[in-house]
C-alpha cells in the first residue's frame, strides 16, 4: 500500500505558515491589549479580536501537529480534528452572541461586511475540518484541504487585524451595537 499521508511534503508550508500566524496572534495581542476597553466594550470588535486569535492559535497549533515528525496520519487527523472542531465551537459561539448585529446584514454594509466574512471563516473551517477527517481516513488530499483552509482563515485574519487596528485606534466605532 501507498503512503499518502506525506507531511514532509508540506514541512516549509507548515513552518512558514506556524510562525507567521505566531508572529500576527503576538502583535494582535498587542494591539487589543493597547485598546482594551475600546475592544472589550464594543460586541462587534470583542468578535472581531476573539475569531482573529482563535483562528491564529489554531494555525499555530495545526502547523506544529503536522511538524511533529514520528506521528501517523491516525494521530495527526485526531488532533487536527480536535484543534478544527474546538475552534468551529469557539467561533459558532462568538457568532451568537453577535447575532443580533448580523441580523441587520441586508440594510448595514458593515454589518454585511461582517457577516460575510463570518460565512467566508465558517466555510473554510468546515474544509478544513474535513480535511483533518481526510487525513485521519489516509486519504492523500487531505494536507490540502488543511492548507488551503489555513491559507483562508490566515487572509482573513491579516484583513480583520487590519480592521480592528483601525477600528479601535481613530476610536470610530465601525460595527454597530446591537439594538
Amino acid at each position: 500500500m501507498i503512503d499518502t499521508y506525506r507531511p514532509d511534503l508540506w514541512h516549509d508550508f507548515f513552518l512558514v505558515t506556524g510562525g507567521a500566524a505566531a508572529a500576527l496572534a503576538g502583535l494582535v495581542f498587542v494591539a487589543v491589549t493597547l485598546h482594551l476597553a475600546a475592544v472589550t466594550g464594543h460586541p462587534g470588535h470583542r468578535h472581531r479580536a476573539r475569531t482573529i486569535v482563535a483562528s491564529l492559535a489554531e494555525i499555530l497549533v495545526a502547523s506544529l501537529i503536522l511538524l511533529i515528525p514520528s506521528l501517523d496520519h491516525v494521530g495527526a487527523g485526531i488532533a487536527l480534528a480536535l484543534v478544527a472542531g474546538a475552534l468551529l465551537y469557539e467561533t459558532l459561539k462568538s457568532t451568537i452572541q453577535i447575532a443580533p448585529v448580523l441580523r441587520r446584514w441586508r440594510r448595514d454594509p458593515v454589518a454585511r461586511t461582517i457577516a460575510i466574512r463570518t460565512m467566508v471563516g465558517d466555510a473554510s473551517m468546515l474544509m478544513g475540518l474535513g480535511g483533518a477527517v481526510a487525513v485521519l481516513a489516509g486519504y492523500g488530499p487531505g494536507l490540502s484541504f488543511v492548507g488551503a483552509d489555513m491559507v483562508v482563515r490566515f487572509g482573513l485574519a491579516i484583513a480583520g487585524a487590519w480592521l480592528l487596528i483601525v477600528a479601535v485606534g481613530d476610536g470610530s466605532p465601525d460595527v454597530p451595537r446591537p439594538r
